[in-house]
């Protein structure tokens, strides 16, 4: 996404990416909320890529937020971030319908009579005049090198310098309005809460707190987060002599952006916690504000005990999984220190901490790279790689067709339940057409990926289908994809019965496969084409080397003569 964004800045192309941030580093907790990702929103470009970032304060506050992000996004041509989270993302809230704010969005245009159009043209606010595609005399490349006014790629310094110049100043002169963010509570008062995006449901419930018990304090919040609103901020801030900077980050992400672009000469405390801990500022002693050190209100603050589970949303069948899984492995009569068992993320993916072998819980669709390096670097090992179907053929659909050519001797299994489940059932590559949900009204009207021919046509040493709740044929399978040589691929239909309780009828419609297994791909291809999607067995293995025996299979190279071309 960084390089994206920093093509749209480069390009001067209007886009507006929305960030609903949960507990990181990596994939961390997919079902709590947290604010840690403002560093690499503001901060996390490569090269001085001038953006915006924007936080919505409420759910309600959704709609305003994101209007204005188009509004700024369309007028200076440059990419917005919209950095939410998983508390207002995943909100079922009741509000009054937001007022409409009509913003006087207009992108400048380029007029047919301009001679010499340039489209990245020198102006006076750095805004350049925009084509649209089918004007005559507006053709341009949109492009993210250096280049000329024109749009001519160029590795003049002055070309670099001039552009550098007008992107910094169209959004250093911009006029973003009152909308930075909200001062609210007693105007009069010295004790200030300063907070941003979400956290202000919160901090509104302090003061309500404190002015029960007789304290008089006011909120700060901020909706404008880069460019830093230093004026607004510093206004909204006259008279504070007492400030609690509260955020959901363990760093204190917040409190260090705000320090880094204003002096706050004030007795100044912090609230930074991470998101598995309850986030509570309503809950705070009033004393926290006026009178403890830093020290003394971190460590007053309690951790909230919880409950430790799966995170697997119920009625998936992880447990038939991990069944067939370990009874897999024990058949292969390898210890579990000779086997690596690599995965990305979901429901599927958690097998690896579940058993007892090497493992490696990764990130969404780098399973399979993952696994391959692993391969390649200990051959001696046994490798698999589990994922779903989200996981796999969507961000990880590009390394399936390569893992499939490379024809690594290892085994990928897949479960596929046909939707995002961790996610709270999106519709996934496989998902019918049809699927009606209110998700994707009327069904997304795309033809589902097909795992099984893509895997025949890539390249695929061994490839069958099985169904979860069949433990004994789905262990046999998996136990034989592992011991063929090469590439080996096995789909498990695994329903979710949670988001689609239309699977608890797989288990009446599953089938062993009428024809048996061929080793000719062609003719798996059709058979599988042809078939109703509920053939369960082995249904190609060939005979291709693996990538190794291929390469062992021929002399030994003697590299020392490479080695000595290398020396100087």
């Amino acid at each position: 996404m960084m390089e994206s964004l920093g093509l749209a800045a480069a390009s001067e192309t209007p886009i507006v990416i929305v960030d609903v941030m949960r507990v990181g580093p990596s994939t961390g907790i997919a079902t709590k909320s947290e604010q840690s990702d403002l560093n690499i929103a503001v901060y996390g470009l490569h090269g001085d890529a001038d953006h915006v970032v924007v936080a919505p304060l409420s759910v309600s506050d959704c709609v305003f937020t994101a209007q204005w992000a188009v509004h700024i996004a369309e007028t200076l041509q440059t990419p917005v971030v919209v950095l939410s989270d998983q508390s207002i993302g995943q909100a079922n809230v009741l509000i009054d319908i937001p007022a409409d704010v009509t913003f006087l969005t207009k992108r400048k245009p380029y007029v047919a009579s301009d001679e010499n159009y340039l489209r990245y043209g020198l102006t006076a606010d750095g805004v350049s005049p925009m084509a649209l595609p089918g004007q005559p005399g507006g053709q341009y490349t949109a492009d993210g090198l250096t280049h000329t006014q024109r749009g001519s790629p160029s590795s003049a310094r002055v070309d670099q310098h001039e552009q550098m110049i007008k992107r910094a100043n169209k959004i250093e002169k911009f006029d973003f309005g009152g909308y930075w963010g909200v001062s609210e509570g007693d105007a009069a008062s010295d004790t200030v809460i300063l907070t941003w995006g979400s956290m202000t449901g919160a901090a509104r419930e302090a003061l309500d707190l404190l002015s029960d018990q007789g304290i008089s304090a006011r909120l700060v919040s901020l909706r404008q987060i880069s460019p830093f609103p230093t004026d607004a901020l510093q206004a909204a801030l006259n008279g504070a002599k007492r400030v609690l900077v509260v955020e959901q980050s363990f760093s204190g992400q917040f409190y260090r952006h705000v320090r880094s672009n204003i002096d706050l000469p004030y007795d100044l405390k912090q609230l930074n916690r991470e998101g598995p801990y309850e986030s509570d500022p309503m809950k705070l002693p009033p004393r926290s504000l006026i009178g403890k050190s830093n020290d003394s209100y971190q460590n007053e603050s309690q951790p909230v005990h919880v409950r430790y589970h799966t995170d697997l949303v119920p009625g998936v069948w992880r447990f038939p999984r991990s069944d067939v899984h370990h009874q897999a492995l024990a058949n292969l009569g390898r210890p579990p220190e000779e086997i690596a068992v690599i995965s990305g993320i979901g429901c599927s993916s958690r097998i690896p901490a579940y058993t007892n072998c090497y493992g490696f819980h990764g990130v969404h669709g780098r399973s399979l790279a993952v696994a391959a390096g692993l391969k390649v670097a200990r051959p001696d090992l046994t490798v698999m790689a589990m994922s779903g179907d989200g996981d796999g053929f969507s961000i990880g659909g590009n390394h399936f067709l390569h893992a499939c050519r490379r024809n690594v001797d290892m085994t990928y299994v897949v479960m596929d339940n046909r939707i995002y489940g961790m996610t709270k059932g999106q519709p996934s590559p496989t998902t019918e057409p049809d699927w009606d949900t209110a998700l994707s009204p009327g069904g997304t009207g795309l033809s589902p990926f097909h795992p099984l021919v893509i895997a025949l046509a890539s390249g695929a040493n061994f490839v069958a289908r099985e169904f979860s709740g069949n433990i004994k044929a789905c262990t046999e399978t998996i136990k034989q994809a592992i011991e063929h040589p090469g590439f080996s691929f096995v789909q498990i239909l695994s329903p979710c019965v949670t988001f689609r309780p239309d699977e608890k009828e797989w288990k009446n419609q599953v089938h062993e496969a009428s024809v048996p297994e061929t080793d000719d791909p062609a003719r798996a291809a059709r058979r599988i084409m042809t078939d109703d999607g509920m053939n369960t067995g082995i249904l190609y293995r060939g005979h291709r080397k693996p990538y190794f025996a291929s390469v062992k299979d021929g002399v030994e190279r003697d590299l020392r003569p490479l080695e000595k071309a290398f020396e100087i």
